[in-house]
């Protein structure tokens, strides 16, 4: 088979009642730790290991090191991931790698844990103090690595169901999952500011505070919170609230100034469409994608993002008017 990345649909778990649950695991989705991991084939195997991946710990300021440390959990939470394999599937095994403070997954890191495939079947466990993300990659027979493979969050207290299919991954998220997800990841934000050592150094006149005016209707409520005028092109930092949904947008999408000129997107700067950016990092501290250049005075302009809908009233996503918010800087 050939391994694709997934996300996760957001209709499903729109809805989830996961916005109540701060209170449910502030105490779990703390500093990043040092992890002993207990990988398992139904209850077999284990591996002991010290995560640490990531080249930028040098760039972390003692605020934001502070602030890490200050959402520790004391204690461990077991997080188990259980992988279902369809008959027609060959992999032997699936390597797990495990993400940093930052959710970030270096290409070249090692694995924690190679887990096997018994009876179609694999399952790994580790005990967590925080919310991270985890990388599964699957190995073909004759040890050959996989060139793709699918980023998860790895949620302490929570059982995940992982769908291995032909050609595709899926998985089955509870409601208690995903609030997990969604707390932890929103607490993190909180921590770090939306920061990360990993986010791309742009130079260019910005716009560090935006807002808009409407948008035509709500999808995975979505916000641009950075513009950033180059000379060859217009940066926009797009986050999302819903964690559980992806952050890509098509390369179709577009701005539109107000006197209706538009400028097509050129490329994804800082996403899980950017190979080694993980789709849980992008999520958390906002995908960044160039456009082709407005001029730095602009004052409003338009996004466009086309939608695959037969609705006609919902084939694009559009956020109006947005503008500068008093947070310029150059």
């Amino acid at each position: 088979m050939t391994p694709t990345f997934f996300s996760l649909g957001t209709s499903a778990v729109r809805h989830a009642t996961y916005r109540n649950a701060l209170h449910d695991f502030q105490a779990s989705a703390r500093r990043h730790l040092r992890h002993i991991a207990v990988a398992s084939m139904l209850g077999f195997c284990s591996v002991g290991f010290v995560a640490c991946n990531g080249e930028a710990s040098a760039e972390i300021s003692p605020e934001i090191q502070q602030a890490l440390k200050a959402l520790e959990s004391p204690y461990e939470l077991q997080f188990t991931l259980i992988g279902i394999v369809d008959e027609d599937v060959t992999d032997s095994c699936y390597n797990i790698y495990l993400g940093d403070d930052f959710m970030h997954i270096d290409e070249n890191a090692p694995a924690i844990a190679s887990v096997p495939i018994v009876n179609h079947r694999f399952q790994y466990t580790i005990p967590l103090k925080k919310l991270t993300a985890g990388r599964v990659r699957c190995v073909y027979p004759g040890n050959k690595l996989s060139d793709e493979w699918a980023d998860l969050w790895f949620a302490p207290g929570t059982v995940l169901t992982f769908h291995v299919n032909e050609g595709s991954y899926d998985r089955d998220p509870n409601n208690y999952y995903v609030k997990r997800v969604f707390d932890s990841a929103a607490a993190l934000r909180e921590a770090t500011g939306m920061w990360s050592p990993y986010l791309p150094k742009v130079k260019g006149k910005k716009w560090s505070r935006t807002n808009f005016e409407k948008e035509n209707y709500a999808l995975s409520k979505r916000n641009v919170r950075e513009v950033i005028f180059g000379k060859d092109e217009t940066i926009l930092r797009i986050t999302t609230d819903e964690f559980n949904a992806n952050d890509r947008i098509p390369m179709d999408s577009y701005l539109k100034d107000k006197d209706g000129k538009t400028y097509k997107m050129k490329r994804a700067v800082f996403s899980s469409d950017v190979k080694g950016i993980t789709e849980q990092e992008a999520l958390t501290f906002g995908a960044y994608y160039a456009f082709e250049p407005m001029h730095s005075a602009i004052k409003y302009f338009d996004l466009h993002i086309p939608q695959n809908s037969s609705n006609a009233a919902y084939s694009e996503y559009i956020i109006f008017g947005i503008h500068n918010d008093g947070g310029a800087s150059e």
